[in-house]
């Protein structure tokens, strides 16, 4: 995978860089083991609480994170480990806030696209003991950087790729730059 950043991120190179870096860390989280993902790649929908050690599910009936406020009485009750097969949100992440202990809670996704909790609150839950796993890990090549914005402003190439590159050890590249 070839990740792509700059301008339309941010006007504001520091505000890129974060926001890369959250990225970059998020491709680097770790997978579940090989049998557990065979089993949670095969459930296509809805949150799943994992009952055992042997990888066992059971489906809480709650179809997307983003009717949480109707389940939040559920989530939790078969376990604190979830699979959870579309997107992991802010609500969750805030959710597991008030119940305290971080460290206690497992979450489960197929990858880091399916984050969708503000940087703020994944580091949070991260710093705090919380784990978030993945069934496929990715493999990131590159960066590729582009100074210029869809909107038509610039900002220092430069600048940004030195900043990019300080805080993330990969190929960063503006690939108009790439000379064939």
């Amino acid at each position: 995978m070839i990740l792509s950043t700059g301008a339309v991120v941010s006007a504001n190179i520091d505000k890129i860089t974060d926001k890369t870096k959250f990225m970059y860390d998020m491709t680097k989280l770790p997978t579940v083991e090989k049998t557990l993902s065979e089993k949670l790649s095969k459930i296509t929908s809805g949150i799943h609480s994992i009952i055992d050690n042997e990888g066992n599910t059971e489906d809480l009936q709650i179809p997307s994170l983003l009717m949480l406020d109707k389940y939040k009485d559920v989530i939790f009750s078969k376990g604190k480990t979830l699979f959870v097969s579309g997107m992991i949100t802010d609500k969750l992440i805030e959710l597991i806030k008030t119940r305290g202990k971080a460290e206690e809670y497992t979450l489960i996704t197929r990858d880091f696209t399916h984050i969708f909790s503000s940087p703020l609150n994944t580091r949070w839950f991260l710093s705090n003991g919380g784990k978030i796993l993945c069934l496929h890990q990715t493999k990131l090549l590159a960066i590729t950087a582009n100074p210029v914005s869809p909107l038509g402003f610039k900002i220092n190439n430069e600048a940004m790729l030195f900043s990019l590159r300080e805080k993330i050890n990969l190929p960063i590249y503006n690939i108009r730059d790439i000379k064939l």
